[in-house]
């Protein structure tokens, strides 16, 4: 039975279909492992690159609005900033979110979580401080207009007729507040006060305001009258500059501690600002450089398993090339030239009534 054709062949074409068919499940196996590796970079690596990418983007366009803020915005600047700002929060927040959900290590997801939140307090706390800022720059421009508009008063009148006015005794005196020097001195002071953003000199100018005062208040005695309230008044008399003091003075004074006060915590925020700002984007950098390292193992898996399945294809091919040669090879030598052989040593027969040797391998055709 062994040296049977039909036995050889069968053994040589079963060897031809196990080697295909391990092939085969060999390189089905690799490429199911593609297929489940590039899932990975698909639903986990890719979306955290891309994630990572535009918080790199959103905290970069984030450190642009602090200096923003500490730069004096008018009113419709600061709503605008404030637009930005609510715009970036919850672009963060869900950046954030999407992040923790594809991150795998837990600690580089809460440091990217604790800096996020801590960028929204600062924002929060700086937004409050420059709103305030706004409102109390507001109040003190109105008190900065009212002061201007009395010292150049003082300044026409004493430049066109400087006036003098008789105390009870008939001596006159050039230190009223009619144009004299004094009331001028005073209205300068105390717009110096009010646009001087130094704080260490705000308790001595005070000083000086309240000393000018008291000389003012007893050069002109009883005389002053309530200050307007809008500016758009006509420019008052300059006896009006003590009584607007007097009743004004405490609410001046607290606008501008309150905004020496809001500058220096403007400042002070918007430098933490850029620290957070700076440590979120370090963390997202780490963690994207982290994201990068792992496309490049998952890179490098599909590559190689990309590879054994392409040579397990050649394999398979070479296999069965090479099994179909040696069913060829088999078949000529075995099968086909001795049925030549018969065929001969029969046409030999008819012609010649001679019988040729008989065939002598021991298998169907012997």
């Amino acid at each position: 039975m062994r040296r049977r054709i039909s036995t050889l062949l069968l053994t040589i074409l079963t060897t031809i279909a196990g080697l295909v068919l391990l092939g085969l499940v060999l390189m089905i196996t690799r490429l199911v492992n593609i297929e489940s590796d590039l899932g990975v970079l698909r639903d986990s690596v890719l979306p955290r690159l891309a994630k990572l990418s535009q918080l790199s983007q959103e905290a970069s366009a984030t450190i642009s609005i602090a200096p923003a803020l500490g730069a004096n915005p008018t009113r419709f600047e600061f709503e605008t900033l404030l637009s930005r700002i609510k715009d970036k929060e919850s672009s963060q927040k869900t950046l954030i979110q999407e992040i923790e959900g594809l991150v795998s290590d837990e600690t580089s997801a809460r440091v990217l979580g604790e800096n996020s939140r801590l960028l929204t307090a600062n924002l929060q706390a700086l937004t409050d401080v420059v709103g305030h800022q706004i409102a109390v720059r507001m109040r003190l421009e109105d008190h900065i207009e009212y002061f201007r508009r009395v010292a150049r008063h003082l300044s026409a009148t004493a430049s066109i007729n400087p006036v003098t006015e008789s105390n009870d005794d008939g001596i006159t005196s050039g230190n009223s507040v009619d144009g004299g020097p004094l009331a001028t001195s005073l209205a300068h002071s105390i717009l110096s006060t009010l646009l001087d953003p130094n704080s260490a000199r705000f308790s001595r100018n005070k000083a000086e305001i309240e000393a000018e005062f008291k000389l003012a208040g007893q050069a002109l005695g009883p005389r002053g009258q309530p200050a307007p309230n809008k500016i758009d008044a006509p420019a008052p008399p300059p006896p009006h500059l003590l009584s607007y003091w007097s009743s004004e003075r405490a609410g001046i004074l607290e606008d501008k501690r309150d905004e020496l006060a809001n500058a220096f915590k403007i400042k002070a925020l918007a430098e933490e600002n850029s620290l957070i700002t700076n440590r979120l984007l370090n963390s997202a950098s780490n963690e994207f450089w982290r994201a990068s390292a792992d496309l490049q193992a998952q890179i490098r898996a599909v590559e190689a398993a990309t590879r054994f399945a392409l040579v397990a294809l050649l394999v398979i091919v070479a296999a069965f090339a090479a099994g179909n040669f040696l069913v060829w090879f088999v078949l000529k030598r075995r099968v086909f030239e001795r049925l030549n052989r018969i065929r001969d040593a029969l046409q030999i027969f008819v012609e010649r009534r001679q019988r040729p040797p008989a065939d002598t391998l021991d298998d169907e055709i012997g």
